[in-house]
Parts: structure tokens; C-alpha cells; sequence
């Protein structure tokens, strides 16, 4: 890209100069894409169904865990009783669990 300018030398003689400007986006390498193969565009994703994340153990299970108790030794288990009890409302207890312990939950508990 040229443009001209027109400057004063030594006195009232006037020359025209030619000044070269280089351009910053003529300068740069485009990226080499094959012809045959068209740019792919958008989310190669949209409208497909996102597979279900892996199931989280509930806090009952975790707390069973830590206590290191089986489905047989639970019921047996003052520990896990009193938990049940303190948590019959705000967490997941089993309902066979709450039947053979006699534990009633309150269906209208909100906090």
C-alpha cells in the first residue's frame, strides 16, 4: 500500500515522495486448511443427551461406612440409631430401617 506525501526541501521547491506502508493483516500466515475439507462449525454436541453422572452415596450410606457396619448389623448398631434419629428428616434413612426402630418422620418438614 503507497500513499504520497508531499513535503518541502531547502526552500520553496516542493518534491513528491512515495512513502511504503506495510500492513499488519497482509503480513500474517493464514492457516493451511486442506480444500477438501470444510471447516466444521458450532457444538458438535448440540441436542444430544448428557449421560447421567455417576450416583453420589447418600449420607446414610456414608455414615454406615464410616462405622463399618453391613445391612445385617445395622439394626443392631446404637451409633447408627442415634444418627437415624437426630437425621430422620433431613437425610435418607431406609424404611425397613425406621420401621424395626419404631422412628416416625415427619412428611410436612421443611427448614
Amino acid at each position: 500500500m503507497a500513499r504520497t506525501c508531499d513535503t518541502l526541501i531547502r526552500g520553496s521547491t516542493a518534491t513528491r515522495r512515495t512513502i511504503h506502508y506495510r500492513s499488519i493483516i497482509f503480513a500474517m500466515e493464514k492457516p493451511i486448511h486442506p480444500p477438501t475439507m470444510p471447516r466444521k462449525r458450532g457444538n458438535p454436541n448440540w441436542g444430544r443427551v448428557l449421560p447421567f453422572p455417576p450416583a453420589a452415596a447418600t449420607e446414610f450410606e456414608m455414615q454406615v461406612r464410616q462405622l463399618g457396619l453391613t445391612s445385617q448389623t445395622c439394626a443392631d448398631s446404637r451409633e447408627l440409631r442415634t444418627w437415624c434419629e437426630h437425621n430422620r428428616n433431613r437425610c435418607y434413612v431406609p424404611e425397613w430401617l425406621l420401621g424395626e426402630w419404631g422412628i416416625s418422620v415427619d412428611p410436612n418438614f421443611s427448614w
